[in-house]
């Protein structure tokens, strides 16, 4: 996963860049408009304002919404990664606002300009290009945030949890405890941890992985109830 995990932040590396210094049209932005026109439909219910701003507003919402999820697990990484896709569109929306007073852009089935008619009722219309290119900053610090917190996660070194000896058990405990909260609100612990032992030489070796905390601590503490004097420490 960590290998994964290196391998994604680099690739998106160059394509954030691009996106920050020559954002066009791409392959992304055909579900960013499909998801725009469901937006339409949805908000339409509730106004001609809303039904206008909906397309924007659900193209938005929707990638905010997975990175607040996973934010809420706990899985940074992953919030990030969908952080990218909401500065994206971000930059989508930037340039349909710019395109207000000109109207070069092409419109799926001709219809009225949505930043023309929003604006036009607001009252701001000659200040479009500008309330663009703050959406443009603003996504720019958006996108290039998101892959320098992936980058920082994939490549940072995880100090390893020692675990004392007199204290085993109430860790243990207290781990459990915290996994029985999680898994009640539908946030399981994730298998994710590691044994590891120090010889007396003091070489590292990988005692097991694949293990949630709990399970690392218990192992630990099995090992050290049979009277092992080498060192373990559990590591996420």
């Amino acid at each position: 996963m960590s290998l994964f995990k290196k391998i994604l932040a680099l690739c998106l590396l160059p394509y954030v860049i691009w996106l920050v210094c020559a954002y066009d049209y791409h392959f992304i932005d055909h579900l960013n408009l499909l998801i725009h026109e469901g937006g339409h439909f949805v908000f339409n219910p509730l106004g001609e304002f809303m039904g206008f701003l909906g397309g924007t507003l659900l193209q938005l919402l929707i990638p905010l919404l997975f990175a607040l999820v996973f934010l809420f697990r706990r899985d940074k990484y992953a919030s990030a990664l969908f952080g990218i896709w909401f500065g994206e569109n971000m930059m989508y929306v930037y340039v349909y606002m710019a395109d207000a007073q000109d109207q070069l852009l092409p419109l799926v089935g001709g219809g009225t300009h949505d930043w023309y008619w929003l604006f036009s009722h607001m009252g701001v219309l000659e200040h479009c290009k500008g309330i663009a290119l703050f959406f443009q900053v603003l996504a720019s610090i958006i996108v290039l945030s998101s892959i320098a917190y992936m980058l920082y996660d994939a490549f940072r070194k995880k100090k390893p949890e020692e675990v004392p000896v007199g204290t085993l058990a109430s860790i243990i405990e207290q781990a459990k405890k915290n996994e029985e909260l999680q898994s009640a609100r539908g946030v399981p612990d994730k298998p994710n941890w590691s044994v590891w032992r120090q010889d007396d030489n003091g070489n590292a070796a990988l005692v097991k992985a694949g293990l949630t905390r709990p399970e690392a601590l218990q192992l630990i503490a099995d090992y050290e109830a049979q009277g092992h004097k080498q060192t373990y420490w559990a590591q996420e």
